[in-house]
């Protein structure tokens, strides 16, 4: 009789060990299908983290492209560094000084050129008139091819001036407007004549130089290691209107 009560016993303990791997089976799906629906089944969830995502690539993509249009601009800003006082420049111009009474192809401007050929290469000597001297300094240069050039176009101008009455009745002009005659400034007051203007990115200078110590003529393409460097540069002037009429 006690051989088949044990045996009814491991038969109950058998029973419910099954059953609570059947419900455990149970758990563990229904916890399963939960995460698949919570995760899988919800739109909305989903929709957030993939805009989420889309997002973050967004950023990535863009910011390369970002920083490559800022090299653009810097790089674009180097290259027009010589032509950078333009804007320096046009801030302090007021309307009425833009006169047109003289254009590039005028034959004031066309004097000037011929008279600049005239006097290249003449020796540099303090207070000397290139025309008796066959020798100048830069304001005898400047005053005596404003006059030449005015007196063969029907113009009057006032006469020889020092280098501090020069700049004292000059004005500031933008490079767009440069012309044959106009003179360019440094900073340290040095004044050079434009002449054989083509463009405002294409003419040349001529003026007496100390290095030299001569009359010389220098192109556009050589203006840039030290007449339109930042640094030197001063600007674009033209003589006042009761100077050269």
């Amino acid at each position: 009789m006690a051989k088949k009560k044990t045996g009814k016993k491991n038969k109950k303990a058998t029973s419910s060990s099954f059953m609570d791997s059947v419900f455990s089976l149970l758990i563990v799906g229904a916890l399963i299908y939960g995460g698949y629906y919570f995760f899988f089944r919800d739109k909305s969830f989903f929709d957030r983290s993939v805009d989420n995502i889309k997002d973050k690539v967004k950023e990535v993509v863009d910011k390369p492209e970002t920083v490559q249009k800022e090299e653009e601009i810097i790089s674009s800003e180097e290259d027009d560094m010589n032509m950078q006082f333009e804007d320096e420049i046009s801030e302090s111009i007021s309307p009425d000084s833009e006169d047109t009474l003289i254009s590039d192809n005028s034959d004031f401007g066309s004097q000037i050129n011929k008279l600049a050929k005239k006097y290249e290469g003449l020796p540099l000597r303090e207070g000397k008139d290139p025309d008796k001297d066959k020798a100048t300094d830069n304001s005898h240069l400047i005053c005596k091819m404003y006059q030449h050039a005015a007196e063969k176009s029907g113009r009057s101008f006032k006469g020889y001036m020092q280098m501090d009455e020069i700049r004292k009745n000059i004005y500031r002009v933008k490079s767009s407007m440069l012309r044959n005659g106009d003179l360019v400034k440094l900073k340290n007051g040095m004044l050079a004549m434009v002449i054989d203007k083509i463009s405002e990115k294409d003419f040349k200078l001529i003026y007496a130089s100390d290095s030299k110590n001569a009359v010389v003529i220098t192109n556009y393409d050589q203006l840039k290691y030290y007449w339109l460097k930042p640094e030197n540069f001063d600007g674009f002037y033209r003589l006042n209107k009761d100077v050269l009429k």
